[in-house]
């Protein structure tokens, strides 16, 4: 096994200030810095580029420094990889199937995830259809039950309107047969009084005659002294007459 040089080598990594400490993974193992670009050796540890080049140089024949500086393990340069590329260790095969086990275990999560959302999303949809069914039935059985009421209301309000002119028919029927009855007792009642006035006219005429013959009998009978008192009682039965018989044509003509 070579020996360590004694000449420290020149830190290449990064010399930043970070905001918290970094992680000892990402750590070179020559400068203990974090790497910069960084480079992999054959039995799997990780140094900066310029530190790992540094340590074994090319130029320097081969068995010198040929040794890993984190586990003084022995280690062929030739497998170091130059300008920056690297060589996976033997674990570098599992490593990656074990990551595509995961992807794939990823892979199926997705999908189980996505079959159970696109159930979930279907069985939404069909709670939602559900829904709109039940709403558009309860939405049809409303307007079944307005219809139903409103012709309900017309039929009550054509009875009731042919009840209304029945009624009013019948009240204009009442009030004309009245009107009739009143008028047919008026006209008796007209007719009576047209005969009580004939009759009370014949009734006058014959006192008037009567009293005109008495009256001239008595004027035969009486002496030339009372003459004046016999031309004013003639004179007051011809007014009375007059006056009679003047009445009695008055109302008949207003009958």
């Amino acid at each position: 096994m070579a020996e360590v040089p004694s000449e420290p080598c020149l830190p290449s990594g990064r010399d930043d200030e970070f905001v918290e400490p970094v992680n000892k993974g990402l750590q070179c193992g020559i400068c203990q810095l974090p790497m910069k670009e960084t480079m992999i050796t054959s039995n799997g540890h990780h140094f900066c580029r310029g530190c790992i080049e540094e340590h074994l140089p090319r130029e320097e024949p081969k068995g010198q420094n040929d040794f890993c500086p984190v586990d003084r393990e022995a280690m062929n340069r030739d497998k170091v990889p130059p300008e920056n590329q690297e060589v996976h260790p033997p674990s570098h095969k599992e490593h990656v199937n074990l990551l595509l086990n995961e992807i794939r275990k990823l892979r199926d999560q997705i999908a189980t995830l996505r079959e159970e959302g696109k159930a979930n999303q279907e069985a939404h949809e069909a709670e939602i259809q559900q829904r709109n069914e039940k709403e558009c039935a309860l939405k049809k059985q409303m307007d079944e039950k307005e219809k139903a009421l409103k012709k309900q209301m017309d039929e009550k309000e054509k009875a009731l309107k042919k009840q209304m002119d029945e009624k009013e028919k019948g009240l204009k029927k009442q009030v004309d047969e009245k009107e009739k009855a009143l008028k047919r007792e008026m006209e008796e009642k007209g007719k009576w009084f047209k005969y009580t006035l004939i009759s009370f006219f014949i009734i006058s005429v014959i006192i008037s005659v009567i009293g005109f013959r008495s009256f001239g009998d008595m004027k035969g009978q009486m002496d030339g002294k009372d003459q004046a008192l016999q031309t004013q009682l003639t004179t007051l039965y011809y007014i009375a007459g007059i006056a009679v018989i003047f009445f009695v044509l008055k109302s008949i003509r207003r009958s």
